[in-house]
This record gives structure tokens, sequence and C-alpha cells, in this order.
């Protein structure tokens, strides 16, 4: 499962998920690529976690995703459409929705 830092957290702690880290080109850009692609599969990614607040105001840490990542946003929100593109790519499929987070499962993109 890839998330944002903080649903890493909160999904290893109480939820007791293993989350990758490192992941936030999945989140970080407005298409899906054959290189998200290509990270899924390597990763044996099954489930996305998406917190829809970070589109509405910029980090208060100052990242959303590892401060090492070079696509981190560090001034503004990350546009709504980058992280609900996987509602529009086929074999995804949005399985969880409380109106703030999203979950999708992606496991029928993984080729291995």
């Amino acid at each position: 499962m890839a998330s944002d830092f903080m649903m890493h957290h909160m999904l290893g702690s109480y939820g007791l998920q293993a989350t990758v880290m490192g992941m936030g080109d999945l989140f970080i850009n407005e298409t899906f690529t054959e290189y998200h692609y290509d990270l899924i599969n390597e990763y044996d990614l099954e489930y996305l976690a998406v917190d829809t607040r970070m589109t509405k105001a910029s980090p208060k840490l100052g990242f959303y995703y590892g401060s090492w990542e070079e696509v981190t946003y560090t001034n503004e929100a990350v546009p709504l459409r980058f992280v609900t593109k996987y509602d529009f790519i086929p074999k995804v499929n949005r399985i969880y929705d409380n109106g703030v987070v999203v979950f999708y499962d992606i496991r029928e993109l993984i080729t291995k």
C-alpha cells in the first residue's frame, strides 16, 4: 500500500498495514504513466490510500510525502485532479471513500 507521509504512520500503527514510503510520484502527477505502472509492479502495490485534504491546504510539515522526494510540494496544496486520476484508470477500483480518505484497489494492474 502506498500513501502520504501521515497516512503511512496512521495505517501502520492503527491498521497494522505495511505501507511503502517513497511513492509520492504516484500521487503528485496529473497523469498516470508507464513509470507509475512499473512502480506499482516493482513494489507489488495492491492499494493506494489518498487523503484528499491535501488538496485544500499547503502541508503543515512542509511536505505531504517523504521530505527527501523530488516530487514533494512544499508551498501549495496538491491539485485535486492529481489525486483523483485513479478514478479514470481502467482496472482500478475505488473501494472506500468517507468523503476525505479514499482507498483504491490497484491489484489488477499487477502483471507479475
